[in-house]
């Protein structure tokens, strides 16, 4: 079902892109060309699922990926031309100070513009994306924390999604950046993967030398549960992290207790896991100071904070991505990247590690995020 709703939106994308910005005489053909080069990403994905990576299919997806990328901004600039010669068109009509020729001439004017600023957009956009991510540093302030946990640093990783155009050498790059910051832990807040352990678990053996005083520790996200989330599991505790699903581990720091904790994404019980429960996941009989929630989602956080954690982290909205979908993101996600406070609780929400799909990003940058309490 996916595959067929993503068909029919790329294809109408593609023909309203062709047909606003460019003709209307062959939009049809043009417009199918471009959605062809678009579906190459399908395909490539539905043979690495069946036969496995290889050079081809790496290629094609980095193909498709890009093409899906480009049509997307094309989509975005004949929208804003629709709404613009929409807007002049009822202005001709009440107004004699707007005349059909120069309503025409500004909107096509207007389209070629945005139409050539799409290249250009796009190669920055790649290569913001397939470079280093940045350090954001965070500091988080809290007036009754311990003093043993003050200074207490926290490597963030998160939205990685190893996978056909993500590979072991970026997974690499990632752990050697995040060990120079020298953390006391590491949490990384899910989407690790995307695509099947069958084929990719080699992919993520870097992360084996992720080094910290306390450990790497792991929830899932939703692309686990896509790409088979019990071979991944057992893949990623093989490399000695530790995965905290609707559970959690009181660490000994500077004579105080850290709880650091974790709950599923909320989607788990539809593949035949147990769903996010933050009661379940908070539950000990151990003391501890502070707490720290991991959820791959981060539209759970008010119900997470009314189970008293101190801080959640998050990631899933990749901030946006890439423009213009870093506004658009707002309408539908209302923990989009950051920190924010909800009631006792603070929320921190990263912008993703790497990226998914299009490799792009513009306007909200990949990043590995240090927090210090």
């Amino acid at each position: 079902m996916f595959f067929i709703v993503a068909s029919f939106v790329m294809l109408f994308m593609a023909l309203f892109s062709v047909r606003t910005l460019f003709t209307r005489a062959k939009y049809i053909r043009y417009g199918l060309l471009l959605f062809l080069m678009m579906y190459i990403a399908v395909g490539a994905r539905v043979a690495i699922a069946m036969i496995g990576h290889n050079e081809l299919f790496i290629l094609l997806a980095w193909v498709g990926y890009v093409s899906i990328g480009v049509v997307s901004m094309l989509f975005c600039a004949a929208v804003v031309k629709l709404v613009f010669n929409t807007t002049g068109y009822f202005l001709t009509k009440t107004t004699d100070k707007f005349s059909p020729s120069r309503r025409q001439f500004l909107s096509n004017s207007l389209g070629t513009g945005m139409s050539l600023a799409v290249l250009p957009m796009a190669g920055y956009g790649i290569y913001r994306a397939v470079g280093k991510p940045i350090i954001k540093k965070v500091n988080l302030t809290n007036p009754n924390i311990h003093e043993g946990l003050k200074g207490l640093r926290i490597a963030q990783l998160t939205d990685i999604h190893v996978g056909p155009t993500i590979g072991a050498e970026k997974v690499e790059q990632i752990v050697g950046m995040t060990n120079e910051l020298n953390p006391d832990i590491v949490l990384i807040t899910g989407d690790l993967v995307d695509g099947s352990a069958k084929y990719i678990s080699d992919y993520i053996l870097p992360l084996k030398d992720l080094k910290s005083t306390y450990g790497t520790f792991f929830v899932t996200g939703n692309h686990e549960y896509y790409s088979g989330a019990k071979a991944w599991i057992k893949a990623i505790e093989s490399l000695g992290i530790i995965v905290l699903n609707n559970t959690n581990r009181i660490l000994k720091h500077k004579g105080a207790g850290l709880m650091v904790a974790g709950v599923p994404d909320i989607h788990a019980d539809r593949f035949g896991f147990e769903t996010h429960k933050p009661a379940k996941a908070k539950h000990t009989n151990e003391h501890y100071d502070y707490s720290i929630i991991m959820s791959h989602r981060p539209e759970v956080a008010d119900e997470i904070a009314e189970h008293g954690f101190d801080l959640q982290l998050s990631g899933h909205t990749h901030g946006g991505q890439y423009f213009p979908w870093t506004f658009v993101i707002y309408a539908f996600q209302r923990y989009v990247r950051g920190l924010y406070k909800i009631g006792d609780m603070k929320l921190y929400v990263s912008q993703g590690t790497a990226y998914w799909g299009p490799p792009m990003r513009i306007g909200a940058e990949s990043e590995i995020t240090l927090l210090t309490l």
